[in-house]
């Protein structure tokens, strides 16, 4: 009686500040959106009222859920794709995309164009203007810049999800330092001990991102905003991102190089990885019955499988010399598998990592697989394809847990010869359960952390945890607007001493003893 009296006091006081959130993830893709789940489902828990605007329905609904189905397929979006790319997700695309320089305007015009269309399909299923919300969540910083029009249309606070590291775009937006001298861009494979060069490099690629973000990036997208709102009195969409509350980043100090972040970001990394779904009965017995292990292969979800016929042979040629199975993710059938071999369309990751028998993960590089493997503490094979993916099998490997191949130009005795390392080097799991060690040990649980920070921004607001940054122009952020103005006042000093000094060495000149006796000889 008294846990029921107690249980229903505990449900009133929630509803008593339940708050009506709005969650807009129309971007289908898994990575973007399912890590972030566990967070919206302890909202629901909690007696928030959440509308979810998405392309990945769940089921089935969880508590406090109202689910809108925006429609958007992952076959829409690789036909967006094509239109920028002119393929898919291809090798040789990926490989093109490996250029730190190329990759930021490949992005950028990539969302320029499908990104318009995912907006106005977004727009047309958004509650109507003047709806009640406390908050707003989306995802801003991946095509999706024109929505923090909400936070106007809604007059409601931004808390953002961020499926990567702060990127100097991101950092600046939020008034967070990204010091280039040790925070290596996400794009480049390089650690937080940087040599001369690669810090050179490392301030051309993020300048370069800046400068594309600021002066060409932004106001079309700003332009875009104006067209699909209907809104042209909005605010610049540049203010707009510096209204954001908090960033939830999946990030976490364990499984990254030391930067500092503002109490404006929230690192969340890891809060998928824990196990939730059991495996299936048939893949569970496959891998119980693997006496010498079981090697687990995924290139995530956004890799078109029918571009890498050539490289999955390769592959399958290597795993059939093993003796340990291997449970390979794929989205389409393969021909002629190995006998260790078993391919899945779909596979509870987590669960998969989490198996006792699981030795090595063959991974991509993906952040949430990256992530999943470090809680786990499972090593990893890297097979980078693109964007952030060479900078997270990096960091793995300045770890000791990793080792990396090149996928550009496959090699499968290369290949080989990694996994047989791996497999025969205790100190990679080892190294690998340290950093899960870490990577676990919290004062309070990611998942109920996050909830929490999204309730203090819902009853107190953000004003207090923006940086005063955000206002100041880039000239002032970075002193150079002191720095002039210091070398103007010492360059004055400088210049001063010297015209004094040379003044007295003129009259010193004028009254010396030489000039002196040819005065007297005149006499």
């Amino acid at each position: 009686m008294r846990r029921c009296l107690f249980l229903a006091l505990s449900f009133l006081a929630a509803s008593s500040y339940a708050a009506d959130i709005l969650v807009i993830f129309p971007f289908p893709g898994y990575s973007h959106v399912m890590p972030f789940m566990p967070i919206l489902k302890e909202l629901g828990l909690r007696g928030h009222k959440l509308t979810l605007v998405t392309s990945l329905i769940e089921k089935p609904n969880p508590q406090g859920f109202t689910q809108i189905d925006v429609n958007i397929t992952t076959n829409d979006i690789k036909e967006m794709t094509k239109k920028v790319m002119g393929s898919g997700m291809s090798m040789s695309v990926m490989k093109f995309a490996r250029g730190p320089l190329f990759q930021v305007a490949g992005i950028l015009a990539m969302c320029g164009i499908f990104g318009t269309e995912i907006l106005e399909k977004t727009w047309a299923h958004l509650p109507p203007p003047g709806t009640k919300f406390d908050l707003v969540m989306f995802e801003p910083f991946f095509c999706m810049e024109p929505l923090v029009a909400v936070s106007s249309i809604y007059n409601a606070p931004i808390v953002a999800t961020l499926p990567m590291p702060l990127t100097p775009i991101v950092a600046t937006s939020t008034g967070n330092p990204h010091e280039m001298a040790y925070v290596p861009n996400v794009r480049l494979p390089y650690t937080g001990k940087m040599t001369f060069l690669e810090r050179v490099w490392n301030t051309i690629v993020n300048v370069s991102e800046l400068l594309q973000w600021f002066l060409w990036y932004l106001p079309k997208q700003d332009k875009v905003m104006r067209e699909v709102t209907k809104q042209p009195n909005l605010p610049y969409i540049g203010d707009l991102l510096h209204n954001i509350s908090l960033v939830l980043a999946e990030t976490h100090f364990a499984l990254n190089y030391p930067r500092p972040y503002l109490r404006n970001v929230i690192e969340v990394g890891g809060v998928s990885a824990k196990i939730e779904k059991p495996l299936p009965k048939d893949l569970e017995k496959f891998i119980n019955e693997a006496k010498d292990g079981v090697i687990y292969f995924s290139w995530g979800s956004h890799f078109d499988a029918e571009d890498a016929i050539e490289t999955l042979e390769k592959i399958m040629k290597c795993f059939s010399k093993l003796k340990q199975k291997v449970v390979f993710k794929w989205s389409t059938e393969i021909p002629n598998t190995p006998a260790n071999v078993r391919v899945e369309k779909w596979v509870p990751q987590p669960s998969i990592l989490g198996h006792k028998n699981t030795l090595l993960f063959v991974s991509h590089g993906g952040l949430n697989s990256m992530y999943e493997a470090a809680y786990h503490g499972v090593p990893v094979l890297g097979t980078p394809l693109f964007a952030d993916q060479l900078y997270n099998i990096q960091l793995l490997e300045s770890l000791g847990m990793a080792i990396g191949v090149d996928t550009g130009v496959f090699d499968g005795g290369i290949f080989s010869s990694a996994l047989d390392r791996i497999l025969s080097n205790p100190s990679f799991r080892d190294n690998a359960k340290k950093v899960s060690g870490r990577l676990r040990d919290r004062p309070m649980d990611v998942v109920k952390e996050a909830a929490y920070w999204i309730e203090y921004v819902i009853k107190h607001g953000s004003s207090h945890l923006k940086p005063a940054s955000i206002n100041l122009p880039w000239y002032s952020v970075i002193l150079l607007d002191v720095s002039l103005f210091l070398l103007a006042i010492i360059s004055l000093i400088v210049f001063l001493l010297y015209s004094i000094i040379a003044l007295c060495c003129k009259l010193c000149c004028r009254n010396s003893p030489k000039k002196v006796s040819q005065k007297k000889k005149k006499q």
